[in-house]
Order: C-alpha cells, then sequence, then structure tokens
C-alpha cells in the first residue's frame, strides 16, 4: 500500500517535471532561435494586429473607468484629512507601478493569450502542425515565434495605451467632482467633524451646517 502511494507520488512528480522541461524547451527555442525576418515578417506583422490592435478596446475602456473609480474614491477619501493634493502620488504609485502592468497583463491574457492557445490547439488537432513537419517547415518559428515575438512587443505598448486611458478616466472624475465640489467639501467636511468630536456631538452643529452651507464656519467657531 505505502510502496504503491510512493510510486503514484512518484509518476505525477516525473510527469510534472517532464512538462515544464517541455515548456522551458520550447520557451527557450522560441526565445533563443534564430527566425528568418525577413521571411516571417508578414506573419509577425498579422500577430501584432492579432493580439495587439484587438485588444486596444478592452484595454482602453478597462483604464477609463479603472482611473474614474480611482480618482473619485481617492479625492472623497482624501479630502476627509485634507490631503486632496496627494491624489497624483496615490494615483502614479497604485497604477503605473502596481496596476497598470498587472491588469494590462491580465487583460492581455484573458483576450489574447485564450485565442493563441485555441487557434494553436485546433491546428494540432487537425494535424496542421505535423503537415509541415513533413514539408520540412520548422512549427517552432513558423507558428510559436511570431506569436511569441508579437505578444512581446504588444504588452508593453498596450501597459502605456492602458495608463493612458486611465488618466483620460481620472480628468472625467476630476471634471465631475470639481462640478459638485460644494457637496464633496459639505460631505468631507462633516466626516472629519465626526471623527473629531463623536457621534452625538454634532447634532446641533450639522443642523447649523445645513443652514449656513458651510461646516468650516461651524469647525472655526468651535
Amino acid at each position: 500500500m505505502l510502496l504503491n502511494a510512493l510510486a503514484s507520488l512518484g509518476r505525477s512528480g516525473i510527469k510534472t517535471v517532464r512538462t515544464f522541461g517541455r515548456a522551458g524547451l520550447m520557451l527557450f527555442n522560441a526565445v533563443i532561435g534564430k527566425p528568418e525576418f525577413r521571411k516571417h515578417a508578414p506573419l509577425l506583422v498579422r500577430q501584432l494586429y492579432n493580439v495587439g490592435v484587438l485588444s486596444m478596446l478592452i484595454i482602453v475602456v478597462s483604464g477609463v473607468f479603472i482611473g474614474m473609480v480611482l480618482g473619485l474614491q481617492g479625492y472623497l477619501v482624501l479630502t476627509t484629512y485634507s490631503a486632496e493634493t496627494s491624489l497624483g502620488m496615490l494615483v502614479a504609485l497604485s497604477l503605473l507601478r502596481e496596476l497598470g502592468p498587472v491588469v494590462a497583463a491580465l487583460l492581455f491574457a484573458g483576450r489574447a493569450g485564450s485565442a493563441l492557445t485555441a487557434e494553436i490547439g485546433l491546428m494540432r488537432a487537425t494535424e496542421q502542425l505535423s503537415s509541415m513537419e513533413m514539408m520540412a517547415v520548422d512549427p517552432l518559428r513558423r507558428v510559436i515565434s511570431p506569436r511569441f515575438w508579437a505578444g512581446v512587443i504588444s504588452l508593453p505598448l498596450l501597459t502605456i495605451i492602458f495608463c493612458g486611458g486611465r488618466y483620460l478616466g481620472r480628468l472625467a472624475g476630476r471634471r465631475k467632482l470639481e462640478g459638485n465640489r460644494r457637496r464633496v467639501l459639505l460631505v468631507s467636511n462633516a466626516e472629519r467633524c465626526r471623527l473629531a468630536y463623536g457621534p452625538g456631538e454634532l447634532s446641533d452643529k450639522e443642523r447649523s451646517v445645513r443652514h449656513y452651507g458651510n461646516m468650516d464656519c461651524v469647525i472655526q467657531r468651535l
């Protein structure tokens, strides 16, 4: 019983190592290999269109909405602590360094990676790769290498486009906030007073705020 369990564990470990070894060899051959760029340039351009250009829509839309939400919510939170000037630093640190590349890579993998996997799997199922080998055509250079280098070239550009869409979303959110600046200031200042003086101490003061329309007057009088 114990020997069978150890044998099963060993077989699964050998299978895992073999799978990772094949994937590593394929990646090594795709990176270190010498593709004929002059012959495969049309394939590379076609894959750049399929992988990069067709992924721009979801990248731009996601960047605009993520930037808008982060700008709106970040501004509302920072006004509570009178730190509105730190909004640019917050957006830069959170999106440019962290979320921007990660979200762009996830969207790229979800849209382009799944399409490439399905395409290569269909070619394998219909024995197109075997036909290429019979005609002395290297499937790695003909199929894998153009798609790999198209992804390497497209992903940094899509990340830059995602960050640009995020800036557009932040500008739209900022314009929306400037239109409702008085209401935002009232809400943020009222929240500051609740944090400073407790939940049950500002009922009369809040009524006076609604009458005068400015919590800063109440803060100064306190």
